[in-house]
């Protein structure tokens, strides 16, 4: 069991790191998130991304509780005293891949996979088509006010969320 871990995980986080990846650079390199290559499709396809916000959930915790660094260099140096290289490695990819997603990271997904572009070539008149091309940029930059909000917030140390908890 432990051998098919010590394999299996770090290709697990290797594509889930991959999939985030993909959804964070689509409005720098497009042609990645809407690719029909099957290879891009199975290594950073968007079924990875349930690892990916798994590791939110355990990760923000660890933040909050003091038990992880949200900084991955400071989680490497410290895996990688008692696990290994590889496992300083992999804390270093899902340290950041949390990282990602609660600071930036979610938004962007929600964005994408939302249907406001269509709504936006639906209308007919140019006019209109300004007018809500700057309602839905005002929506996302809100998205990413309260991602980064939110994410600053889980990964602070003992914040107001934890003492409420307690």
């Amino acid at each position: 069991m432990l051998i098919v871990f010590q394999y299996l995980a770090p290709i697990i986080l290797l594509f889930s790191f991959l999939a985030t990846l993909r959804i964070v650079f689509n409005r720098i390199f497009p042609v990645l998130m809407y690719s029909e290559s099957l290879f891009l499709t199975i290594v950073a396809g968007k079924g990875w991304l349930i690892i990916s916000f798994m590791l939110i959930a355990v990760f923000a915790g660890s933040f909050t509780r003091g038990e992880l660094s949200p900084l991955p260099w400071v989680e490497f140096d410290h895996i990688t005293k008692s696990g290994g290289l590889v496992g300083g490695a992999m804390g270093f990819v899902a340290t950041l891949i949390s990282d990602i997603l609660l600071l930036f990271g979610t938004a962007e997904f929600i964005i994408q996979e939302s249907n406001e572009k269509s709504e936006i070539r639906e209308s007919e008149d140019y006019p209109t088509q300004l007018k809500l091309i700057e309602q839905v940029n005002r929506r996302h930059r809100l998205y990413f006010a309260i991602n980064f909000l939110i994410g600053v917030l889980l990964m602070s140390k003992h914040n107001l969320l934890y003492s409420l908890t307690r």
